[in-house]
This record gives C-alpha cells, structure tokens and sequence, in this order.
C-alpha cells in the first residue's frame, strides 16, 4: 500500500518549515486491497511525521489530488469512513494540519464537502483551499520550487 504512491511526502519543506504531504486517491486499485488500507498508510505516514520536533511545533500541510477520481472509487469512502477519518484527525492524532490544498477535484466535491463541513470544526474548515486544476491558485499557497512538475513546481517528477 506505501508503494502505492497514494500517500508521498515531498522531498522539500514548505517556507514555514512544514512537510507537504500528498495523497492521491487515483493511484488506488480497489481490487487490491479495501479503502481502509489507504487510511492506514495515511495514518502510518503522519505517525513517522510526527516523531520529528520540528513536524509537532510547525505542522504538515495535505496536498490532495483528486484528479482521475472515479464515482466507483469514491463509493468507497462511505459516509461512516469519512466521519470517522474527520474525528480521528482532528481529535485523535496529535499532528497540526496548517492547511489542506484541493487540487483536480470534480464539480461534486463542492456538494461533498458542504456536507462533510458541519464535521470540521470552523479552524480546520477554514483550512480547507479548494483549487480545482488552477495550479496558479495553489502555487500562491505551497511555492514552486517544493511542487513536484505535476503541479507546476520545479521540484522533479513525484
């Protein structure tokens, strides 16, 4: 699942010292193994983030890619998984999400996230930057230099 390349940090910090973490839900075939396995390697990640000092007092910061996201993968993460997911990582997990960078996401997530929203609570919702394919946009939130090509940054291939 790690090798997956559905959950990768980005080899460079971002100007405030935090790791960029990027998920990647298209790389995930539901035949191989269940949703819950991803969350796993998710949670397994931000476990090694956080052994750092420096993770702990300045954050992590999520880049998720939603690009190539099909109806029947995103049928997976049920409602029950997504509250649950949301109460872990803001309540459960000791680690400081600064800011959750939305790229390629569907038109649907807009009516998605109106209903996960009531979930978050107001400082991890306003947290939330949706970008659709603007790399522009989240270029003004992670500097190029740590972006990887695929996201307009200069940084290599991811």
């Amino acid at each position: 699942v790690l090798e997956s390349g559905v959950v990768t940090v980005l080899s460079h910090l971002d100007n405030e010292g935090r790791h960029v973490v990027c998920i990647r839900p298209d790389k995930w075939t539901p035949s191989n193994y269940p949703i819950t396995e991803n969350i796993r390697a998710i949670y397994l990640t931000l476990e090694k983030l956080i052994q750092s000092e420096e993770t702990q007092v300045n954050g992590i910061v999520i880049l998720a890619d939603y690009k190539g996201i099909s109806l029947s993968k995103a049928s997976h993460f049920g409602p029950f998984i997504a509250k649950k997911t949301i109460g872990i990582l803001q309540d459960g997990f000791p680690i400081r999400i600064k800011a959750v960078n939305i790229v390629n996401e569907p038109r649907i997530f807009k009516g998605i996230f109106a209903i996960l929203k009531p979930f978050l609570k107001e400082k991890i919702a306003n947290r939330f930057f949706l970008h659709g394919s603007d790399l522009r946009s989240l270029q003004h939130n992670l500097p190029p230099q740590i972006l990887p090509e695929e996201y307009g940054g200069t940084a290599g291939k991811l």
